[in-house]
């Protein structure tokens, strides 16, 4: 028996070529639309650095805070400015307020002035040294010889008391060899209560804090100067009866001298006294002349821990000596006319020598014992 073919449909056959047509034109779009998708993308992509460039400035520019900061430091310090010049005028003085402090000078110290051999009645330089006297302040120590002619009442009056007698309230005298040539009284007479109890020429006072002691060296025709004398007893029991840390002696011969024939031996005994005891300082005329030694030993060895300290001052206005040995504790010598200036210290003191121009020839200062 034959077979038979299903019959030929011509319609499904178009519909089946319309389905491919339409996949195939779907399939071209699709990758169309992925070409143009890509080549956008690299269209866009590749300028971004340009849009970085022209962005970034726009981003850089000081944003508009920054005027704004700077305009507020600028009004911030303006109440600082006003408040300083009220702070700076606060401690101005007001009619209230009590004076700004003013700098003062330091206090000077209490000072002693010093010379010997004063008085000649014909032409010296007295009256010259008694000037000053008038500018220098102080308590004034004749060491001796203020009438250094004859000491006689006359001279006083007549050539001692026009000049360096004027600062009569002021001295304290210790009798010289001229002022015994007449035999003492004129110048007891004359100076009282200035040259101690009457007759002796011994004293001692306090001033300014230091024991000062006055001897008697004319001790030629009389005995003053021995130990068994009553001016040496006097004299050690003065000493242990004011042991004060610093004290001064003054008499007239001085016991080192520069002259050539040397100082006066016979107060060994007054020297070893003082200097056993712990004085300081020890002062002198006779010698015309201004001499500063440096501290010695009754031996004359220079001495610095215990030691006296010898000034002579022989310049008060009599006639000036030339003809000097150095001694090795000499320290200093100076032949003019002049005032020796202490200056005394609590534990120390100073020293000035004055010429008559007011000149500071030597200086120094140096501590007590």
């Amino acid at each position: 028996m034959a077979t038979r073919s299903a019959p030929q449909n011509p319609q499904a056959k178009t519909n089946l070529l319309i389905l491919l047509a339409v996949v195939e034109f779907c399939l071209l779009a699709g990758l169309a639309w992925a070409f143009w998708v890509l080549a956008q993308e690299n269209e866009f992509s590749a300028p971004e650095p340009e849009e970085a460039i022209t962005v970034l400035p726009a981003h850089t520019l000081p944003p508009a805070p920054t005027t704004t900061l700077s305009l507020a430091p600028a009004s911030t310090p303006t109440p600082t400015l006003t408040a300083i010049p009220t702070l700076t005028e606060t401690p101005t003085p007001t009619a209230t307020d009590p004076p700004a402090p003013t700098p003062t000078e330091p206090t000077p110290l209490p000072a002693i002035l010093a010379a010997g051999d004063v008085a000649v009645c014909e032409p010296g330089m007295t009256a010259q040294t008694a000037g000053l006297l008038r500018h220098l302040p102080g308590e004034i120590l004749v060491l001796g010889d203020a009438s250094n002619n004859h000491g006689s009442t006359e001279q006083y009056a007549n050539c001692f008391h026009p000049t360096w007698g004027q600062y009569l309230n002021r001295m304290y005298v210790v009798p010289g060899n001229h002022d015994y040539e007449s035999g003492g009284d004129p110048f007891y007479s004359y100076f009282g209560a200035a040259a101690g109890p009457p007759g002796l020429g011994y004293f001692s006072f306090d001033l300014h804090g230091w024991h000062i002691i006055g001897l008697n060296t004319v001790c030629g025709q009389v005995d003053r100067c021995s130990e068994s004398t009553e001016q040496y007893q006097w004299l050690i029991n003065d000493l242990a009866a004011h042991p004060s840390q610093c004290s001064l002696v003054f008499w007239h011969n001085p016991y080192f001298s520069p002259l050539p024939t040397g100082g006066a031996e016979n107060l060994e005994p007054f020297f070893r006294a003082i200097h056993a005891a712990g004085a300081d300082i020890v002062l002198n005329g006779h010698d015309h002349v201004y001499v500063r030694y440096a501290p010695m030993d009754p031996e004359g060895n220079i001495d610095p821990e215990n030691g006296v300290r010898e000034f002579i001052v022989g310049t008060g206005g009599a006639y000036l000596q030339t003809d000097f040995v150095s001694l090795p504790a000499e320290e200093m010598r100076i032949s003019t006319w002049g005032l020796l200036q202490l200056e005394l210290g609590e534990g120390f003191y100073r020293w000035s020598f004055f010429d008559l121009e007011m000149q500071v020839l030597d200086s120094g200062e140096d501590w007590c014992h």
